[in-house]
């Protein structure tokens, strides 16, 4: 079970239909990639990064613009988020010095 942050919650809308990329790397970290369009015929992207229990590492969501198909916004997020977790620290070195 992954534990929501405040992102997630604010993006959320459950009248919106979404479609869904989800992925497990190598280390567990999961990536989960939503796509909808909004009201307004606006392609939108929630992108999630979890640890492999499920915490949180970081989530953001992001406009993509009209006339963007959701499988172009979900390829986009889900390389956005790769990107991302390059940029982390290594865990046990982060938090141990080793």
């Amino acid at each position: 079970m992954r534990h929501r942050g405040a992102q997630f919650w604010l993006w959320t809308d459950t009248r919106l239909p979404l479609h869904i990329h989800e992925e497990v790397l190598g280390d567990g970290v999961q990536v989960e990639v939503r796509a909808r369009v909004s009201h307004e015929g606006v392609t939108q992207v929630f992108i999630g990064v979890y640890d492999g229990h499920g915490i949180l590492m970081g989530e953001e969501f992001h406009d993509r613009g009209r006339d963007v198909p959701c499988c172009a916004a979900l390829e986009w997020g889900a390389q956005r988020a790769k990107c991302a977790i390059a940029l982390l620290p290594l865990q046990g070195n982060a938090t141990t010095g080793r």
